[in-house]
């Protein structure tokens, strides 16, 4: 059975026969000056580990706001002594004690979702696996609880992280997130009161 994301990169990490691992998903891809600076620093002996630019291309748009950017992500790092937690959903890479990270130019393409719909399906199915961890958390929520941090997300990401110079894209991105807060607390508060499916 599925165990779930960091279970799976850990897996992953553990078959790499070389002393770095670049980890990209499927849905990623070195832009040019990324690839140039990785080979740049293949000529060099420092063990630190790089973290990244992730660009989203958004329904066709790069999103340059909205909280999207720049979504700063350590990707390439020693074998030795690095792994992902044991998170269910939104994995961590934990790196060896001390080891310095050092940021790389260029960006990792993000070609995240090719339609609204994709996005909704996909941010719901994130909010329930979250939903399980803050309960197996013994996090609670209240009935305001769902519309409440809706009502921050939307405002965060469209108001406050500029979501709105994005433009009609930049609205979407908001209206789901949101949308999928109150799916999340609502998920969440099913789980509290033991309710099935």
């Amino acid at each position: 059975t599925w165990e779930g994301y960091s279970a799976t990169k850990n897996y992953l990490n553990n078959l790499a026969t070389h002393d770095y691992i670049l980890s990209i998903d499927a849905d990623e891809a070195l832009d040019n000056e990324l690839e140039a600076a990785i080979l740049e620093i293949k000529q060099q002996s420092d063990t630190c580990a790089y973290s990244v630019n992730r660009l989203t291309n958004y329904c066709g748009q790069w999103i340059w706001h909205s909280g999207w950017y720049p979504d700063i992500k350590t990707r390439l790092f020693p074998k030795k002594g690095s792994y992902w937690d044991g998170a269910i959903v939104h994995e961590e890479l934990i790196l060896p004690k001390g080891l310095p990270v050092i940021q790389l130019r260029g960006h990792l393409s993000h070609f995240s979702y090719y339609s609204f719909r994709d996005h909704r399906i996909r941010a719901d199915k994130y909010s329930a696996l979250t939903a399980q961890k803050m309960h197996h958390q013994g996090k609670r929520a209240s009935i305001l609880k769902p519309y409440l941090s809706a009502l921050g997300r939307f405002l965060s990401m469209y108001i406050f992280k500029r979501g709105f110079l994005d433009g009609r894209m930049g609205f979407k991105i908001a209206w789901i997130s949101a949308a999928s807060n109150i799916f999340k607390y609502k998920e969440l508060r099913r789980l509290n009161h033991g309710k099935a499916n």
